[in-house]
């Protein structure tokens, strides 16, 4: 960039217009204004190359990768300046640093990880592959690997060689056969090319209670005793054998009844209500409830009855909030509270009780007061008509408030104005200037003028005076240089 100056630059211009100003530098190079030369040095940051000018080759990236520090089978990533170095991440399927002057990198073993059941042989497959296989050992079949089918025994059962009442167990490999077992309840070899499984019939020996039905179960070893309708227990001769089936154990009553088993068959209990409730005294039916007594209203209407529970016949009245009194119709009922006494207002508010179930009472500032009325509260103060947006008064006049229970104001004309000082009247006007006070005005401007006048005359006066007494100085120093000259 050629700079024209207008005016001769002075000597050393290049400190008055550095070369750095003009930015002639790479974004990644550093400027160095160097007298007087016109041209800034550009210097490349660390970790760049080039001649770092923008109309040069600028500053580009020094690539590490270029010098291959990294394996053969890993990829090299440079990283950006200001580093200088290079990342070496080994390819897929393999591990290690990846640097020629690291570990390198090293074919991962599958294997390693042990993806094979413990009857497999593990063999790894050469990277890329991050594989191995698995092969079952001699007996076993199966895909080998632990999260597959696995290696599993070569089943002899799967041929089916026992009875249907039989348990085939695979003799391990290297074996090829099984055993034949009869199930529980039944005797004989358990094979099918034998004597197979035939059934013991267990109820041949009477094992059961009188009241309980015996029954041969296929398998088992013994018979099955089921007690008869209206019975409970194991049924067994040798056990807890048959009983009445209590129908109350199970709690079908209310908890105010008294329940009594009905004898087997029967499966169900009577339930009677105690003393003072009412009811079929069953959970499923209508229950037991108790004898209300306030059924019969004993209650007055802004009360609430209570019921006394059993055996109690009787029953409590509360009066309702905001009422007092016994609540009862034969007694002294109950009346409205009256939240007045004591009188919770303030002296310039009136009280009203409000009627139940409020508890409270409303105050009401009397005319020409404002407030909420209440001793707690604001109470009651004057309105002043004056102090708000409705001031009735001229801007030139004073405002003076009427107590209550008045709600207005006087306003009176300011010193100087004359009027009936309101708003909305003739307000308030500047009082006209008379003949007299125009006269003193008057002379009052003259006498400033005089004075203004002879202040100029004093100063021009002890200006001639000062010139005057110059002018005879002069003179008096001509005469004595003449005199020096004569002698």
């Amino acid at each position: 960039m050629k700079i024209i100056f207008l005016f001769k630059p002075p000597e050393n211009c290049s400190l008055c217009y550095p070369a750095c100003s003009i930015n002639p530098c790479h974004a990644q190079a550093t400027c160095t204004d160097i007298p007087p030369s016109l041209d800034g040095v550009c210097v490349c940051n660390f970790g760049y190359k080039g001649d770092g000018r923008l109309k040069g080759t600028g500053c580009s990236d020094i690539n590490a990768c270029l010098s291959n520090p990294c394996h053969a089978q890993a990829t090299c990533t440079d990283n950006p300046a200001p580093a200088l170095d290079a990342n070496c991440t080994c390819n897929v399927g393999y591990t290690g640093d990846g640097r020629l002057d690291g570990t390198g990198c090293s074919d991962i073993n599958a294997c390693l990880s042990n993806p094979c059941h413990a009857q497999a042989t593990c063999t790894d497959n050469p990277a890329p592959a991050q594989d191995a296989n698995c092969t079952c050992n001699v007996g076993y079949t199966g895909d080998g690997r632990l999260n597959g089918t696995g290696c599993s025994d070569i089943n002899a059962c799967l041929s089916n060689p026992c009875h249907a009442q039989a348990t085939c167990t695979d003799n391990p490999a290297p074996a090829l056969d099984a055993n034949c077992t009869c199930n529980v309840g039944y005797t004989g070899d358990g094979r099918l090319d034998g004597t197979g499984c035939s059934d013991i019939n267990a109820c041949s020996i009477n094992p059961c209670h009188a009241q309980a039905t015996c029954a041969d179960i296929p398998s088992a070893l013994d018979g099955v005793c089921v007690c008869n309708f209206g019975y409970k227990g194991d049924g067994r001769l040798n056990g807890t054998g048959c009983s009445d089936i209590n129908a109350c154990l199970s709690n079908p009553c209310n908890a105010q009844a008294t329940c009594t088993d009905n004898p087997a068959p029967a499966l169900d209990a009577n339930c009677t209500c105690n003393v003072g409730y009412t009811g079929d005294g069953r959970l499923d039916g209508t229950g037991c409830s108790d004898i209300n007594a306030c059924s019969s209203n004993p209650c007055h209407a802004q009360a609430t009855c209570t019921d006394n529970p059993a055996p109690a016949l009787d029953a409590n009245c509360t009066c309702n909030v905001g009422y007092t009194g016994d609540g009862r119709l034969d007694g002294t009922g109950c009346s409205d509270i009256n939240a007045c006494s004591p009188n919770p207002c303030h002296a310039n508010a009136t009280c009203s009780d409000n009627p139940a179930p409020a508890l409270d009472a409303r105050c009401t500032c009397n005319a020409g007061y404002a407030g909420d009325g209440a001793l707690n509260g604001t109470g009651c103060s004057d309105i002043n008509t004056c102090s708000n947006a409705s001031n009735p008064c001229h801007a030139q006049a004073t405002c003076t408030d009427n107590p209550a229970p008045a709600l207005d104001a006087n306003c009176t004309c300011n010193v100087g104005y004359t009027g009936d000082g309101f708003v909305d009247g003739t307000g308030c006007s500047l009082q006209p200037v008379s003949g007299a006070a125009s006269a003193d005005t008057q002379a009052l401007t003259y006498s400033l003028v005089g004075i203004l006048l002879a202040c100029v005359c004093f100063g021009a006066v002890i200006v001639i005076l000062v010139v005057l007494r110059r002018r005879k100085a002069r003179a008096g120093d001509q005469r004595y240089k003449s005199c020096g000259r004569n002698s």
